[in-house]
C-alpha cells in the first residue's frame, strides 16, 4: 500500500459540460469532487492537512471576462471525513465565488497528506466551536463499503440531485490499457 508523503497531495477537478453561473451549483460540484477526493484518502489510510479550492473560466474564450481564483486553508487536525472536508472546501468557495462570470472547471486539492495512524496535533478546543462535525471514521468506513458494494448508493446531501454540470461521458477516452472490459481482442 502506497502512502503519500507530505511532499505529494490529491487533486479531483473537472471540466463542466456547460458553464456554470450560480453559487449553488458550484458548490454541489466541488463537494462531489471533495467527497471523491476523501474517499482515495481513506482508501490508502491518509488524512489531509491542507485543503485548497480552485474556480477558473474558460482560459481559451478570450470573449469571456477571465477569473482563476484559489483558496487554501492547513487544518488545525488532520482529516479524511468527507463531511468535514466539504464543509471546509465551500467555506473556502464562498471566498473566491464571485457572480457574473460563466465557470468552466472547478477543483480540490490536497497536501500535507500523512498517514491515518501518525499521531497528529491535538488541540485542547478540537472542533468545539467551529460548526464542523467531529471526525467520525466508523461512519466513513461505513459509506464506503456500502458503495464499494452499490456503487454511488450513498452520497453527502451537499453533492445535490442535479448532475447537469458533469461532463458527458460519450466524450470520455476508451480506457483500453486499464480496463478490462475496454480490452481490444484480435479475432
Amino acid at each position: 500500500m502506497a502512502v503519500l508523503s507530505n511532499n505529494e497531495g490529491c487533486i479531483v477537478s473537472r471540466s463542466f459540460s456547460r458553464r456554470l453561473t450560480e453559487y449553488r451549483e458550484l458548490s454541489a460540484s466541488l463537494s462531489e469532487f471533495c467527497s471523491r477526493a476523501a474517499e482515495k484518502l481513506r482508501k490508502q489510510h491518509s488524512v489531509t492537512g491542507c485543503i485548497t479550492v480552485f474556480i477558473r473560466t474558460n482560459p481559451f474564450n478570450p470573449q469571456e471576462p477571465q477569473y482563476q481564483p484559489s483558496a487554501s486553508v492547513k487544518l488545525d487536525a488532520a482529516t479524511q471525513d468527507s463531511r468535514a472536508i466539504i464543509a471546509t472546501a465551500n467555506r473556502l468557495l464562498k471566498e473566491i465565488y464571485k457572480a457574473g462570470y460563466g465557470y468552466h472547471k472547478c477543483g480540490v486539492q490536497f497536501s500535507h497528506i500523512q498517514p491515518e495512524a501518525s499521531p497528529g496535533q491535538l488541540e485542547l478546543f478540537d472542533f468545539a466551536d467551529n460548526s464542523l462535525p467531529t471526525e467520525n471514521r466508523q461512519l466513513m468506513k461505513a459509506i464506503d463499503q456500502i458503495n464499494r458494494r452499490f456503487p454511488k448508493a450513498i452520497s453527502v446531501a451537499a453533492t445535490g440531485f442535479d448532475k447537469t454540470w458533469k461532463s458527458r461521458t460519450e466524450r470520455m477516452s476508451q480506457s483500453y490499457t486499464t480496463s478490462w472490459n475496454e480490452l481490444v481482442w484480435v479475432k
